[in-house]
């Protein structure tokens, strides 16, 4: 098999995001013009073994990566999910902030509404 034939069918198999896939194929690619520069007549494609040898462990790495990123985004999304109902409970419940008390002074029929919350008016 040339290197040519090797990389596409890595390629073929890989899976994942295509940025990661271009990133890995062109890794090898870079590894594979180096080794046949240096290796001066030696069959170097059989040393580097099956495209399945490259496969197999990707595979492995972007189905942890993918587990990771799911439990990211469900452990955000119950963040998210909690909040909202502990703001929901809150404003259903009645409870408020306090208010400063209000130090101006107004008209006689807003003054009992300042009075009630300690204000003077």
């Amino acid at each position: 098999m040339n290197p040519g034939d090797y990389l596409e069918e890595v390629e073929r198999g890989l899976d994942g995001s295509p940025a990661a896939r271009r990133r890995l194929v062109t890794e090898l690619r870079g590894h594979l013009e180096d080794s046949l520069a240096a290796a001066a007549g030696e069959d170097v494609m059989e040393r580097i073994g099956e495209p399945a040898d490259v496969i197999e462990p990707w595979r492995a790495h972007t189905s942890t990566v993918r587990a990771q990123r799911r439990r990211r985004v469900a452990l955000l999304t119950l963040a998210a999910a909690s909040a909202a109902a502990l703001g929901i409970a809150q404003h259903a419940s009645g409870h408020r902030t306090p208010q400063r008390p209000c130090s101006v002074s107004h008209p006689a029929h807003v003054a009992p509404a300042c009075a009630r919350l300690g204000a003077r008016a």
